[in-house]
């Protein structure tokens, strides 16, 4: 194959879902927290550090939620920028 240049912005922004959408995506329980999040709130997933046989695990936080070291530290957060 090779290297691909692109000119195209690349979307740094993660998607917001609903309570509802992260349970019908959560078929394999890869996602950590959705239990936590009121019912009507958005939340954005985050890869973790922590991996199953089946792959990696991501937490589902509220979408408004501000990203700090502490957050980073506690969810052992994989590659992601800090507010």
């Amino acid at each position: 194959m090779g290297i691909i240049f692109t000119t195209e912005k690349v979307k740094t922004e993660l998607q917001s879902y609903t309570k509802k959408e992260l349970e019908v995506m959560n078929k394999g329980n890869w996602i950590i927290g959705i239990d936590k999040l009121p019912e009507g709130a958005k939340a954005k997933l985050y890869p973790t550090g922590d991996t199953t046989f089946s792959g990696r695990i991501y937490v589902a936080l509220p979408a408004k939620m501000k990203i700090t070291a502490t957050i980073s530290n506690k969810y052992n957060l994989f590659f992601v920028k800090l507010d």
